[in-house]
């Protein structure tokens, strides 16, 4: 089951980058008109989402079954040697309806037992994330006597530069020239 659910994971924070890239290229997605184009991606990662969660979902219902058959099984055949018991005289059927109710006791404490191992599951792939975060490198390390940056005088510009898009979607592309500062 974990690897199902690290699969939704995964596939839950795909989803949230390219939703933020989106939100944060907005002005860029309009002025290009490619609004279709990032509805129909992001669309496309919903699908994955909802695909990778049906996964989830028929896996937690397989064992639920899979459970309840075993316990249902255990029962049954703890309630017919009791009663072939009762037939011999062993126990009385008072002993067979303390048998049933022992057995209703238990299966309440075993499904909340299952629900707080199902929560651990998704709880360890969470912390198993958070482990790769802390083990990355920086990309960037600063020197122990490094200086703040002074911005003294300059230009920043930019000349002939090409953009575009999604290079398959727009070929051509445009230029800019921009001068900062």
């Amino acid at each position: 089951r974990q690897k199902y659910i690290r699969g939704k994971k995964n596939e839950d924070k795909k989803s949230d980058f390219f939703l933020n890239e989106s939100i944060m290229n907005y002005d860029t997605v309009k002025y290009f008109g490619n609004e279709k184009l990032e509805y129909n991606r992001y669309h496309k990662i919903q699908q994955e989402i909802f695909k990778v969660a049906m996964k989830v979902q028929y896996s937690l219902a397989n064992l639920n079954g899979g459970q309840q058959v075993l316990f249902a099984l255990g029962m049954t055949v703890n309630l017919m040697l009791a009663c072939g018991d009762i037939y011999a005289g062993v126990l009385t059927p008072g002993d067979f309806v303390m048998i049933q109710a022992l057995f209703m006791q238990i299966a309440q404490p075993l499904h909340f037992m299952g629900t707080i191992f199902r929560g651990i599951e998704e709880s360890q792939v969470n912390v198993e994330d958070l482990f790769l975060i802390l083990k990355m490198q920086k990309a960037v390390i600063e020197k122990p006597d490094c200086k703040d940056f002074e911005f003294k005088k300059g230009d920043i510009e930019f000349r002939d530069v090409k953009y575009s898009y999604v290079k398959s979607e727009n070929k051509d592309g445009s230029e800019v020239r921009e001068t900062l500062f």
